[in-house]
């Protein structure tokens, strides 16, 4: 694969195509261009359609809560234990039965444009969660802010997205919550290969830990070596396998520790991916304490009209987040839990090129 360095500038974007496109229906990344013309998320023509088909997460900004929630109840918020939405009996998965990838957000507000040429482009959607949403208690106000641009790294045009998630329990809404349950990714799937598999694509984790977890995707709490996973260690997915669908662990020390607003800690790599045939790269960097990757194995879309089937390993994510199912053990709550007056934030970095 190519390393990039470090050294780097931002190219005008009207020299390019527009590097990313995104839509009020999930705050969901529709479109991720490299080298100019190449899309590599899955994605559907319309909204209509994202209603009618996504039942697969394309491209959402998943909350209130990513992943699994053990039994869809959190153990304790203000004293009291708290039912959501039981949406994979019987846990909750990806916020509920709707959502926040299902909610129509506010946006998109232009939030910056860097200087008069428009060399970055940042843009924000906005959701107000009711409280009861879900079963989740409190109002809370969430933000996700995409910028978009194109690096120049060693004469490589590099495309990329950054994303950042925001959240709050409303000011001047009188509902008696002092805490709720947060944990927000992005669940867009690339595909970098010549047709509609990920076959062929190599892939490097930057970790080998993982939450050892039930066959219905619930932690254990234990924090192991994967079995077949070498961290830094590139291997290739293949046309049925490696099938993989685990929360890979970045920060395995203290997570006692890990604060509710990640932003201002370092970028780490997560990984990355290359397929040999296309050229096109990917590499995925966040502030998070953790990311799942899945390569896509129950992915089913039928073929409609204007609608492209898409089956089995179509794509492959990688979900920047934390641990799973944390809201509901002691030492990984404060990861999740946000009580009035303070921020849940994140922030992850999608870069790729063609090289």
């Amino acid at each position: 694969m190519t390393s990039l360095s470090t050294n780097h500038h931002i190219t005008n974007s009207s020299q390019a195509a527009p590097i990313g496109q995104f839509l009020a229906r999930g705050a969901l990344v529709h479109q991720f261009i490299v080298d100019r013309e190449t899309n590599i998320v899955l994605n559907f023509p319309t909204d209509a359609d994202y209603v009618a088909y996504n039942d697969f997460y394309f491209g959402e900004t998943i909350g209130r809560v990513a992943n699994r929630v053990e039994n869809a109840s959190v153990s304790s918020l203000d004293g009291r234990k708290v039912q959501v939405g039981a949406n994979a009996p019987p846990h909750a998965l990806h916020g509920g039965w709707q959502g926040w990838g299902k909610k129509l957000w506010e946006g998109p507000l232009l939030f910056h444009e860097d200087e008069a040429q428009g060399r970055k482009q940042i843009i924000r959607y906005r959701l107000r969660s009711p409280h009861g949403d879900e079963g989740y208690p409190g109002t809370v106000d969430a933000e996700v802010i995409y910028t978009s641009y194109i690096e120049e790294v060693g004469g490589l045009n590099v495309s990329v997205i950054e994303i950042e998630h925001q959240v709050q329990l409303a000011d001047g809404v009188d509902d008696g919550v002092e805490e709720t349950a947060v944990a927000m990714t992005n669940h867009s799937y690339f595909n970098l290969g010549p047709s509609d598999t990920i076959q062929g694509t190599e892939a490097i984790i930057s970790t080998d830990l993982y939450l050892e977890a039930t066959p219905d995707g619930i932690p254990t709490r234990q924090v192991i070596k994967h079995p077949f996973i070498s961290a830094g260690n590139p291997f290739v997915l293949g046309a049925t396998a490696p099938v993989v669908d685990n929360c890979f662990v970045l920060r395995s020390v203290h997570p006692e520790s890990i604060g509710l607003d990640t932003r201002e800690e370092a970028l780490k790599r997560a990984a990355t991916f290359h397929h040999p045939v296309t050229k096109l790269h990917l590499e995925v960097l966040t502030t998070e304490p953790a990311f799942q990757f899945y390569t896509g194995d129950y992915i089913a879309v039928p073929s409609g009209k204007g609608i492209e089937k898409r089956e089995a390993r179509a794509g492959f994510c990688v979900e920047p987040g934390r641990f799973v199912n944390a809201c509901n053990v002691p030492e990984w709550r404060g990861m999740t839990i946000l009580k009035r007056g303070k921020l849940y934030g994140s922030r992850s970095v999608y870069r790729a090129w063609k090289a």
